[in-house]
C-alpha cells in the first residue's frame, strides 16, 4: 500500500496513525488465547446453573432447589416471617400457595400482602412484592414466578382476614451484588 500526500506533513501525520493501528491490533492479537478462544461469562437462565469443571467441560443443571415454608396468618394485622437475611445472598420467590378456609368473611375477600420488612416482625412495608385477594374456601397456586428480594430483608406476610393458609417456595442467590430490583 503507497500514501500519496499532499504534502510531508499529512504523511507522517498517516504515516503514524497506521504505526498506532498496528500496534493495537498486536496488542489485540497478542492477548488472544493462542487456541482462538475468547473470553466468556456464564449466567444460568431462570433457574438454571451454569459452570465449567475441572476438566473444562460446560456444564447445565438446574438451579438450587427451592426451600418452602408455611404460615398460618391467623391474626389480622400481624407479620409473620417465611424468611430472613442470608448474608449478601438475595431471596427469590419461584412460587406460592394460599387457601383462605372457612373463616374467611363471606361477603369479602382477605386482601394479603407479601412485602420486604427490615425486621421479621414488623408489618411496616419496606417494597410490596405481591398483593392480592382470596376468598373463603378459596385456593390460589402462583407457581413460576421469579420475584428477586433485595439484600438483608426480611420476607414477611399480613393479612386483612384471618386464617389464611401460605406457603411460599424460593430459594437464596449470590449475585455478586448485581442483582437489581425496584424498590
Amino acid at each position: 500500500m503507497s500514501i500519496i500526500a499532499d504534502n510531508k506533513e499529512s504523511e507522517t501525520d498517516m504515516r503514524s496513525l497506521l504505526a498506532q493501528q498496528i500496534k493495537l491490533l498486536e496488542k489485540i492479537a497478542l492477548s488472544t488465547d493462542p487456541a482462538g478462544a475468547m473470553p466468556v461469562r456464564l449466567m444460568g437462565n431462570g433457574s438454571q446453573q451454569v459452570q465449567v469443571n475441572s476438566a473444562g467441560e460446560l456444564i447445565v443443571s438446574d438451579g438450587p432447589y427451592d426451600l418452602s415454608e408455611f404460615n398460618e396468618l391467623g391474626t389480622i394485622n400481624t407479620a409473620y416471617n417465611f424468611f430472613g437475611p442470608k448474608g449478601r445472598e438475595q431471596f427469590v420467590i419461584t412460587g406460592f400457595l394460599v387457601y383462605g378456609d372457612k373463616q374467611v368473611s363471606s361477603s369479602t375477600n382477605a386482601t394479603i400482602v407479601f412485602y420486604e420488612s427490615s425486621q421479621p416482625d414488623s408489618i411496616v412495608v419496606d417494597r410490596t412484592l405481591v398483593q392480592f385477594e382470596v376468598g373463603q374456601n378459596q385456593s390460589i397456586p402462583f407457581p413460576k414466578i421469579r420475584i428477586l428480594c433485595n439484600v438483608g430483608k426480611y420476607i414477611n406476610a399480613k393479612t386483612d382476614d384471618d386464617d389464611i393458609h401460605v406457603t411460599i417456595f424460593g430459594h437464596y442467590v449470590d449475585l455478586n451484588g448485581r442483582g437489581e430490583t425496584n424498590g
